[in-house]
């Protein structure tokens, strides 16, 4: 379990910036970093059980609507530990 109270992740093959606009217009709390070395990365916070079934869902709408297939593949913390 963590003990923040977000997820910051990447997609291997898609611009952060593309991840965190789809996702903020769905109405989840995302941050983006035009940070050389972490540009890719969003960080979603995430709250309540309730808040994490909402933000999976967007992001899964968000990922089909970019067309990308493998979303069980494609969410790691930043430790680089499978998420999903």
């Amino acid at each position: 379990p963590s003990k923040t109270n977000f997820v910051f992740a990447q997609h291997p093959s898609l611009n952060g910036e593309v991840v965190y606009q789809k996702i903020k217009q769905e109405g989840i709390l995302v941050r983006h970093f035009n940070t050389p070395g972490i540009e890719n990365f969003v960080r979603i916070s995430i709250g309540t059980k309730e808040q994490m079934d909402k933000a999976m869902k967007a992001i899964k709408e968000v990922l089909d609507i970019l067309d990308v297939k493998q979303f069980e593949k494609c969410i790691y913390s930043s430790r680089g530990q499978k998420i999903l």
